[in-house]
């Protein structure tokens, strides 16, 4: 569980302007580097999905290949709930990117962005996807997005300890980034919240709640 509210934050660039100054500076990168990029939410394509988590799946994460947990049916059944939400970047009608998040009634739980790292190296398409889709929620109407978007890893204890054992989880030290400074800084400010997924509903509830 790593956390960003996008319900108290008036405007994209209030949030950029509450982030570390190599945060800032990797936006500024991605800005630059993707201007022919338009990023944007899509209808669910099983086929493009499938052939997206297949690619990731081929790639090399440190030092090894992964597997999803899930098939692509798993997207599919969020798709048929209404809690499936994706997002692509797409230079000239090619999709360069692709990215799936579940919508759980405002708690949004992320999946990894997809995308050829080789082919795409040096537009650091990652974190133009993370940073977009932050944006897309700040921006959003009426909250559509939800309230929470969490990026995944770390564990699952209250947020406050979270933030505080961070050092524990060095693989996803990339991901605090988009975490504002301020709840860095201050742990013990932030909600008790928690992750509930109750057993046997997988891809049907998940929710926060303040312990």
């Amino acid at each position: 569980m790593i956390l960003v509210n996008t319900r108290d934050v008036r405007t994209f660039q209030d949030y950029l302007k509450s982030l570390s100054k190599s945060a800032r500076k990797n936006y500024r990168y991605v800005e630059k580097h993707n201007k022919d990029l338009e990023y944007k939410r899509v209808p669910f394509n099983k086929e493009k999905t499938a052939w997206f988590m297949d690619l990731w799946e081929r790639q090399i994460i440190r030092g090894h290949t992964r597997k999803w947990a899930f098939g692509v049916e798993y997207p599919e059944k969020l798709e048929a709930t209404g809690k499936l939400r994706c997002f692509v970047a797409v230079k000239d009608e090619e999709e360069l990117s692709m990215q799936f998040v579940e919508n759980h009634n405002g708690y949004v739980e992320c999946h990894p962005p997809m995308y050829d790292k080789t082919k795409h190296s040096k537009r650091y398409l990652a974190k133009f996807m993370w940073f977009n889709l932050i944006r897309y929620a700040i921006e959003s109407p009426e909250m559509e997005m939800g309230n929470w978007i969490d990026f995944g890893g770390c564990g699952d204890d209250p947020w406050p300890e979270v933030i505080k054992n961070r050092h524990n989880y060095p693989h996803n030290h990339y991901k605090w980034q988009y975490v504002p400074q301020k709840v860095k800084e201050n742990p013990d400010d932030q909600p008790r919240l928690v992750v509930r997924r109750p057993a046997g509903m997988l891809g049907e509830i998940k929710y926060l709640e303040e312990v």
